[in-house]
């Protein structure tokens, strides 16, 4: 009965450990920063611009 109760402690805290590390690293590591999901929603519009130096950049098109 002992051997059952450690390896149950034991697997429950691997678990509890696995699922707080996954969900720290969410939180942490977002993929998109606040500007680009309001840029997919189409609340805030760039355009690429091409420079005198044939570079390019995105340039805020401001809100009517």
């Amino acid at each position: 009965m002992k051997k059952n109760v450690d390896f149950l402690t034991y697997f429950l805290g691997l678990i509890t450990g696995a699922l707080l590390m996954t969900l720290a690293l969410i939180a942490l590591d977002s993929t998109y920063e606040d500007g680009q999901i309001d840029a997919i929603n189409g609340i805030i519009k760039y355009e690429l611009v091409k420079q005198p130096d044939n570079t390019t950049s995105w340039r805020y098109i401001k809100e009517k």
